[in-house]
């Protein structure tokens, strides 16, 4: 869960962006990455609105929630 889906920024100056530019740059082989690899992040506004709708729901009928799609989909 990162940043906004508005904005695209992230308040870190660290953190998430320096691995991701790592692995993208091959610095780090032993994380998955590469052309083919899907990093499944979530902007922080679209989590906060999925929290606001569980809480809302009467009594969830399941107790597992996908966030990110697959990546075939």
């Amino acid at each position: 869960m990162v940043g906004s889906s508005k904005t695209g920024s992230t308040e870190q100056i660290a953190g998430l962006g320096l691995l991701v530019k790592s692995m993208r740059r091959g610095l780090m082989p032993v994380i998955p990455g590469g052309k083919g690899y899907r990093l499944p992040l979530i902007s922080n506004d679209m989590f906060a609105k999925f929290i606001v709708q569980v809480f809302r729901m009467e009594q969830p009928a399941i107790q597992t929630f996908t966030l990110v799609e697959d990546k075939r989909a």
